[in-house]
């Protein structure tokens, strides 16, 4: 007995030592900020401009690198299953709307080759501005907002469809937007208006930039580019869709025929000439 009373004081401050220390460590763990890695497989789907962590002594914490950013597994979980498609502007067939730029044409002054098609209201100049921007099929919101002066407001859809035999993730952006009137994790059907064209506040004569693209890749780039990477031809995309719907596709060849040149603000008496030939 005697042992035993001389040995449980030592035990008794043992087990507080191993309380507090337990404690300190909860609570110093709790004041930790860990460093975002894209090594990490949890966060592989960091959302767009998500903030990444350094330590550089400044109280600085710059934006996530949008070339990593992607649609996440769970808003990839919600996209909806796309049925029919038709034009983001100038009704289902885009009858009122010309092309100013197809898709992949050179631009020199760009320095690249066009990520998706310029359309344009058959009026030309600014008529359009301010016309309607249609959702061109059942899709999720997984954008809205200004990613950069050049691109002014920009909205993206996302899509599940059947190419080739498999389902696929495709994306429709619309670009250049006066205005935005769909939020991020919205759902749309085909049809219902998502915002205005725009001009880039200015920047441009007025037109709807309109991309397609496959995947999950959220990285809005630049327009130009000198390797197609995930985009597609958004005419011929609609086109193969549309004609099993029985939708009359103008030929494009027979509309007002402009070039790149035409849409920059300084070339106004070059568009003139164009639009009076």
């Amino acid at each position: 007995m005697n042992i035993v009373n001389r040995v449980l004081p030592f035990i008794a401050l043992l087990f507080l030592v191993v309380m507090v220390s337990t404690i300190f460590s909860m609570h110093s763990e709790a004041n930790y900020t860990p460093e975002v890695s894209t090594l990490r497989p949890q966060l592989a789907a960091i959302p767009q401009g998500f903030p990444r962590v350094v330590k550089d002594g400044s109280n600085i914490t710059p934006s996530f690198d949008p070339r990593f950013a992607k649609i996440d597994p769970v808003t990839a979980f919600k996209i909806p299953r796309a049925i029919s498609f038709s034009s983001p502007m100038g009704g289902h067939s885009g009858v009122f709307t010309y092309n100013a730029q197809a898709y992949w044409e050179d631009n020199p002054h760009r320095r690249g080759h066009h990520t998706g098609d310029d359309l344009n209201g058959i009026g030309g100049m600014n008529s359009d501005l301010g016309d309607p921007v249609y959702a061109i099929a059942d899709g999720l919101v997984v954008y809205s907002g200004e990613p950069s002066p050049g691109w002014g407001d920009v909205v993206i859809l996302a899509h599940r469809i059947r190419m080739n035999g498999e389902e696929k993730i495709i994306q429709s952006l619309y670009a250049h937007l006066k205005q935005r009137i769909v939020r991020v994790d919205e759902m749309v059907s085909r049809g219902s208006q998502i915002g205005t064209v725009g001009s880039a506040d200015g920047q441009y004569l007025a037109h709807l930039h309109f991309e397609i693209k496959k995947g999950l890749s959220l990285n809005i780039g630049p327009g130009y580019l000198r390797v197609p990477r995930t985009h597609l031809s958004p005419e011929k995309f609609l086109q193969e869709l549309l004609k099993y719907e029985e939708v009359f596709i103008k030929p494009l060849s027979t509309q007002p025929k402009a070039s790149w040149e035409d849409l920059e603000m300084n070339n106004v008496e070059r568009l003139l000439e164009v639009l009076d030939r």
